[in-house]
Order: structure tokens, then C-alpha cells, then sequence
């Protein structure tokens, strides 16, 4: 790893230090095969070790030993300032057709408990692959209670999902026993997935009482084409009022690191987003 992306990754690192930073990352068909490229997988655990959370979509190992073998590098790196050892959870396995799905979490257990993980009730007709609950809490005097909402909607239905989706909120509020919640992951929420009419006519953005920070104009993906395709949605007046202002977007890695656009896009075809709470 040469010695300027180490520099950059320990001042990143110190950035995280005073509130709770998490992302929510598509790993693209992260399995097997990307596992085994020791240059892709350096690099996504300096990425990971700048947050104190992150989900993780578009797991697709059925073994789990690409998510085993990411949380090794993960804890593998070590800096003077950030010397963490990070837990990980992968859910079960998602997916209508052959190919499935696993998402993931990997957490700092000094800055977040994972109180507990919990399947939502749907029909199989209304998603490809189902949301997965998380309850949290943020740990330290002023800690925070709050659930997440992972998702990878089908971009051949996203509106379809996304309404499905909102409907699904009370079930993981209900489980975590709390009204704050993130709704988050790759939604393929944007451009010609989700254009603007059809996202004025869906419920999660209808429904004021949440709020969308991660906005149309930012860029969730390695193309060329901007597309805001990743997000958060956030609902809870607490937890609304302890996210850091302006901390929500998308951490373009390739710009960061200065990575030819080839290498990045073995990396994935996402960046990352995002977000602070104190």
C-alpha cells in the first residue's frame, strides 16, 4: 500500500473520531472472486476503518467467507490513533432467482451495539430481495437508540419496492422499540431507475415526516453518469436532530485515493455514502 493512501486513510480516520460515522456501501457481487484480490480488498478495509458502521449490500457468497476473509483485512489494518478491533453480521441469504444475496454489517463495538437483527414479514412477490432490520445503539453518556432498514431494491421495480418499502418501517421500529430509523442502501433511487415524477408519488417521499439526505444532485456511482442511486432516509425527530449537517454524501474513493477509473471499478460501481451522528 503506498504510503500516501496510508496518510490519507489515517486523516480520514481522524476525521471519524468525534461523532459516530457510518456508511452503507454496495460492495458489487462482492464474493468469492473480488475476495481473492488482495490490491481490492487493501483498499476496502481502508475505506471500511474510516467509519464506525457500515452496511454493507450485494453480499454473494454462500460459504461466507468473503465477508470472513474482508472482516481480516479489516482488523489486519492498524493505525497509531485506531487500534479497534471491528465485529461483523452477515443476514441470511436473499434473492427470487439462483442468485442470492447476503447483506452485512461491520461495526466498531466501542462506538455501536447491535442490540439485535430481525427478518421483516413480506411476500416473496414484493421484493426480490427483502429489507433486513437492524436495532442499535450508539454507545458513550449520550447514547442513542435507533433502528436501520437495509435494502437492495430491484432496479427493474424500484418504485414497486420502494412503496413496499415504506410500509415495512413500523415492523423494524416496532422490533427496535424506537421511533428513529434509517432506511438505507442501494435503492437504485435515480436517473432513469426513479425519475423525478415518479419519486414525487411515493409514499417515503410523500410522508414529510421523513427526510432524504442524500439529495438528487449527489452522485452515488464510479460511472461516468451521475446518479444518485444510494441513500438515506431518516425518520425520528431525535435522531434528525443529532446527525451532523451536511455530514450525508457519498465518499468518492477513486477521488480520494486517485485511482485510475479501471481499478476503481473492480472496487465496485458504488461509492459509499455517508453520514455523522453525535
Amino acid at each position: 500500500m503506498p504510503k500516501k493512501i496510508q496518510l490519507i486513510a489515517l486523516i480520514l480516520c481522524i476525521s471519524a473520531c468525534s461523532a459516530i460515522k457510518m456508511a452503507s456501501f454496495n460492495i458489487q457481487v462482492f464474493g468469492k472472486t473480488k475476495s481473492q484480490k488482495s490490491d481490492v480488498m487493501e483498499l476496502l478495509s481502508l475505506i471500511i476503518r474510516n467509519y464506525d458502521l457500515v452496511f454493507i449490500q450485494e453480499i454473494r457468497d454462500g460459504s461466507s467467507k468473503a465477508f470472513k476473509r474482508l472482516l481480516m483485512f479489516v482488523n489486519n489494518y492498524t493505525s497509531p490513533n485506531q487500534k479497534v478491533v471491528y465485529a461483523g453480521t452477515t443476514s441470511p441469504r436473499y434473492g427470487r432467482s439462483s442468485s442470492k444475496e447476503q447483506y452485512g454489517i461491520i461495526f466498531n463495538p466501542k462506538k455501536v451495539k447491535v442490540i439485535k437483527e430481525s427478518e421483516v414479514k413480506v411476500s416473496k412477490k414484493d421484493f426480490e430481495r427483502p429489507p433486513y432490520c437492524y436495532s442499535l445503539k450508539t454507545v458513550g453518556k449520550t447514547s442513542l437508540s435507533f433502528a436501520a432498514l437495509a435494502i437492495h431494491i430491484d432496479p427493474d421495480d424500484v418504485s414497486a419496492e420502494l412503496d413496499k418499502l415504506y410500509s415495512t418501517v413500523p415492523q423494524c421500529t416496532q422490533a427496535s422499540n424506537t421511533a428513529n430509523i434509517i432506511v438505507l442502501g442501494d435503492m437504485n433511487a435515480g436517473c432513469s431507475y426513479l425519475p423525478k415524477k415518479k419519486k414525487e408519488q411515493l409514499q417515503l417521499f410523500k410522508d414529510t415526516s421523513f427526510k432524504w439526505m442524500i439529495t438528487d444532485d449527489m452522485d452515488t456511482t464510479v460511472a461516468k453518469k451521475d446518479c444518485p442511486y444510494d441513500r438515506f432516509i431518516v425518520q425520528g425527530k431525535t435522531l434528525l436532530d443529532r446527525i451532523v449537517p451536511n455530514s450525508a454524501k457519498p465518499m468518492k474513493f477513486d477521488k480520494i485515493f486517485n485511482l485510475n477509473q479501471k481499478f476503481a471499478k473492480t472496487v465496485s460501481d458504488h461509492y459509499p455514502i455517508e453520514m455523522e451522528i453525535r
